[in-house]
């Protein structure tokens, strides 16, 4: 049942108002298509980087590389859901690479602490992308 308000309208007005609708659902489509995609790089992104760090840190197995590729897939879900920043990415990054590898390597070596600059750096990095996105 149409509403009255629209069958009072002449025919291209209500062409008009007909193709304004439908753009409207297509953006809307295409923006959550997007948002699909930006969270799959923002997971994957993480999870690749995750998975670097623990392969250059020393100790490693195959276990904690999957633990590692969890715990990246994990965090780039959460840090998408909450769309936060650089800072947030870091702080969030470090402390879950330290929560992967001290249970796994049994405390931290020298290289660990060389290892967290630069992986703060790309952590902070990949807020960074996520802010520069802005409101596409």
């Amino acid at each position: 049942m149409r509403e009255p308000w629209f069958e009072a309208l002449s025919p291209e007005r209500k062409a008009r108002f007909a193709a304004q609708w439908h753009q409207g659902r297509a953006h809307d489509a295409r923006l959550a298509r997007d948002s699909q995609a930006r969270r799959t790089s923002d997971i994957v992104r993480l999870a690749l980087l995750f998975a670097f760090a623990d392969l250059v840190a020393p100790g490693r197995s195959f276990a904690s590389l999957a633990l590692a590729l969890v715990f990246g897939a994990v965090g780039g879900l959460a840090l998408h859901a909450l769309d936060r920043g650089r800072f947030v990415t870091a702080f969030t990054g470090v402390a879950l690479f330290l929560a992967l590898e001290i249970p796994t390597r049994g405390g931290l070596t020298a290289l660990h602490f060389l290892l967290l600059f630069p992986f703060t750096a790309a952590c902070a990095y990949c807020g960074y992308l996520r802010e520069e996105r802005g409101l596409e």
